[in-house]
């Protein structure tokens, strides 16, 4: 079970003052994944901590050429918010659901691509 102990724990990086111009949703999507729009929001049971980070994610797949083996490394970066409600409740959003048990990770692996 996720604590969400990323929530509490991460270095703050603290960003202040007023934009020369006022935000549109494209600034806001960009200032919430750069992690700059953290902080305490709501009311109630619905009054939260909110926690955005960048995620690295590799997947790694051999390919076999001959007598030859082809390490392949595919990054990829990925975006979760992770929020802790004043009742103890944590969340964490990602791009995808989480997996469940057994599941694979939908990457294509050499002998599953179309020629």
């Amino acid at each position: 079970m996720d604590t969400g102990g990323a929530v509490v724990d991460a270095a703050a990086d603290v960003a202040d003052g007023r934009p020369i111009t006022p935000l549109h949703g494209g600034h806001v999507g960009l200032l919430c994944t750069a992690g700059l729009l953290n902080g305490v929001f709501g009311e109630g049971e619905n009054r939260h901590i909110a926690r955005w980070r960048s995620v690295k994610h590799v997947t790694t797949f051999v390919e076999e050429d001959g007598d030859a083996e082809i390490i392949h490394h595919r990054e990829r970066w990925t975006n979760e918010l992770r929020l802790a409600y004043a009742n103890g409740r944590v969340l964490k959003l990602t791009e995808t659901p989480a997996k469940k048990e057994g599941e694979d990770n939908g990457e294509c692996s050499p002998s599953t691509r179309a020629a």
